[in-house]
């Protein structure tokens, strides 16, 4: 399936009224779920009609904006966490403590409903896959890099893949669980994956 793409604005005006966009759609997503409802979003963020479809032309454009908003700041945020400025890794305990941030969105409600979203949709489950691989290699030539005495860490990108994979699956399963078995879980996934 091809998805055509909207306008991706390059000045302030046009960035704020996408944005505004989005975030009138993931409202709506958390509160009806899907299919988004593209009038009750462009009336929700207060612009016409013709505009939203300037910057998402379809329900599966906007859809995949979502996406592409939650992998860039939920997973892209965290390896910019662990990749210092110059390309290799941050601190050791950097690790723990960016796995426990990326296992934290289980308690927010729209990127588990986005999440849910991208895994029920084929192409946005591509996009996650290449997001992960992406971040997955990323993270790999950092630890790879890394000044540790040994000649960097060397792990490989497919097991930072599996790594990301489970814990996003295990994100999933930490929404569907009460919060006060949530931490218990958390450690134990930190433990099982962490050196």
């Amino acid at each position: 399936m091809t998805i055509v793409e909207g306008r991706r604005p390059v000045q302030r005006r046009g960035i704020e009224r996408r944005n505004s966009i989005l975030d009138a759609a993931a409202r709506q997503l958390l509160q009806h779920g899907l299919p988004i409802n593209l009038t009750a979003v462009a009336e929700r963020a207060a612009v016409p009609i013709g505009s939203l479809y300037q910057y998402f032309p379809s329900h599966a454009a906007l859809i995949v904006g979502l996406a592409e908003r939650h992998l860039r700041t939920v997973g892209g945020e965290i390896v910019d966490r662990l990749v210092d400025p110059d390309g290799g890794a941050g601190a050791p305990d950097e690790i723990e403590r960016s796995l426990r941030t990326y296992l934290a969105v289980a308690d927010d409600e729209l990127q588990v409903a986005i999440m849910r979203a991208i895994r029920a949709d084929d192409a946005l489950r591509a996009l996650d896959r290449s997001d992960t691989r992406a971040n997955a290699r990323r993270l790999a030539d950092a630890f790879s890099t890394a000044d540790d005495g040994t000649g960097g860490s060397r792990i490989p990108a497919t097991r930072l893949e599996l790594v990301i994979d489970l814990a996003g699956e295990t994100i999933l399963l930490l929404a569907d669980r009460e919060p006060a078995d949530r931490a218990a879980l958390v450690d134990e996934f930190v433990d099982l994956v962490t050196p």
